[in-house]
């Protein structure tokens, strides 16, 4: 799921790779951070986000959640390449997940 913070490549990158990407500012436009999360969560799904608020939100508030990928690029006049994270991102994705699951508090942190 990405929130509605990403911008387009970012959604769409993923999506031409294969991925089932829900995005926020299509489906929620303007929904609460916190709703965001829940619906992530609720959805089994990992959030992508270019907002800090989300690292709060999971893990200093210790709301549950199935990941949280937060993406950064160096600077506006650096293009980004959303395309080669998505290639790097389903073993990554599936890493997450599985320690979400486990015992491990800090998830994939």
């Amino acid at each position: 799921m990405a929130d509605e913070s990403c911008a387009g490549p970012v959604i769409r990158a993923p999506r031409q790779a294969g991925h089932d990407v829900i995005a926020t500012a299509e489906t929620a436009k303007g929904a609460a951070d916190e709703a965001v999360v829940e619906r992530a969560f609720s959805d089994g799904r990992v959030l992508i986000t270019e907002d800090r608020d989300f690292g709060e939100l999971v893990s200093a508030r210790g709301r549950p959640s199935a990941g949280v990928i937060f993406v950064k690029f160096p600077s506006a006049r650096a293009a980004p390449n959303p395309a080669r994270w998505s290639r790097r991102s389903p073993r990554w994705v599936s890493d997450c997940r599985r320690a979400s699951r486990s015992s491990n508090p800090d998830g994939c942190g």
